[in-house]
């Protein structure tokens, strides 16, 4: 066992010259060691361990007061305020790839593991009474340099409302269309029981300060003042699809990020009842619109892979 500075025990011993097995002698000769007898060989270790003890307490620090406190172990599929107590800790201490949702998605949970897997702790993904313990040190162990989902081809800067949607590939609904709360009250329209891939457009758009359709039409954006058509794709442009007719009014969002042989490629939400990257039909597509706000993007088809991606299902 190391005490808080991460000495063992046995070469602090060694360093205050006292070890716990010795006893008092009955012989009084024996009680005292010959001049000649040499240093503890671990003396060297501990002074490492000493160094490696003091180099952790130097490392960055981050504010952790008041200090984290669960009444139960969070995991997989929680909502509530604990878990945004817990994302909020997660940020805190650099590790940015969580959204404060008060959701414990697949992210989410992926983002725990890297902590855990940082502070030498049996990645579970799950926040229990150690992994709170290692929360609350408040050392910054996490870096903004490895985002958790493979980005698409190189084509220009990655638009913030794209780099939000991103964030959440995995997460998926509860029942029918219920577990959205967070993206309805970011996009500022729907209702649970909505269809919602234009309602996690909106949320993108929306917590990454551009103004959205405030619609939970898919297609809202093609008339939408906010945006404009573009007369190219480029990388996280919305993207819109008709269903059942192209007259219809009805239809599909997502955000662009390439196209193959099978189709338009893109992350969007309400597929196959989550958020994930899909190809789409090419044939079905309406437009590529991009928020009047924004500085304008770089227009370009990016080419991807033939198996990197596959069709999604749409709700």
């Amino acid at each position: 066992m190391a005490d808080a500075a991460g000495v063992p025990e046995e070469d602090k011993a060694a360093i205050s010259g006292y070890n716990k097995d010795d006893c008092a002698s009955t012989n009084p000769q024996a009680a005292t060691p010959p001049a000649t007898v040499p240093p503890p060989a671990t003396t060297l270790t501990a002074w490492q361990a000493l160094l490696a003890g003091i180099a952790a307490w130097l490392k960055p620090k981050a504010d952790v007061k008041p200090p984290l406190k669960l009444n139960r172990v969070v995991k997989l599929g929680d909502t509530g305020e604990d878990v945004k107590d817990v994302q909020r800790r997660l940020i805190a201490l650099g590790f940015n790839d969580v959204v404060v949702a008060g959701i414990f998605g697949p992210v989410c949970q992926a983002v725990v593991r890297k902590f855990e897997t940082a502070c030498n702790l049996s990645p579970d993904g799950e926040v229990g009474d150690l992994t709170v313990m290692e929360l609350n040190k408040g050392v910054r162990l996490g870096t903004q340099d490895q985002p958790l989902n493979p980005p698409p081809l190189s084509a220009g800067d990655k638009p913030p409302w794209y780099i939000t949607a991103e964030k959440w590939i995995g997460f998926h609904e509860v029942g029918e269309n219920h577990g959205t709360e967070p993206f309805i009250a970011g996009a500022k329209c729907g209702k649970l029981g909505d269809a919602w891939c234009a309602i996690f457009a909106n949320y993108c758009l929306e917590t990454s300060g551009f103004k959205g359709t405030r619609s939970a039409t898919a297609r809202s954006f093609e008339t939408s003042p906010e945006f404009t058509k573009l007369k190219l794709p480029a990388l996280g442009c919305i993207v819109t699809m008709w269903r059942g007719s192209k007259d219809a009014g009805t239809g599909h969002v997502f955000l662009y990020d390439g196209e193959n042989s099978s189709g338009v490629r893109g992350i969007g939400a309400n597929e196959d009842d989550q958020v994930k990257r899909s190809i789409h039909e090419r044939s079905r597509i309406v437009g590529y619109y991009w928020p009047k706000s924004a500085p304008p993007p770089k227009e370009r088809v990016i080419a991807v892979g033939d198996n990197a991606g596959r069709a999604a299902s749409e709700v």
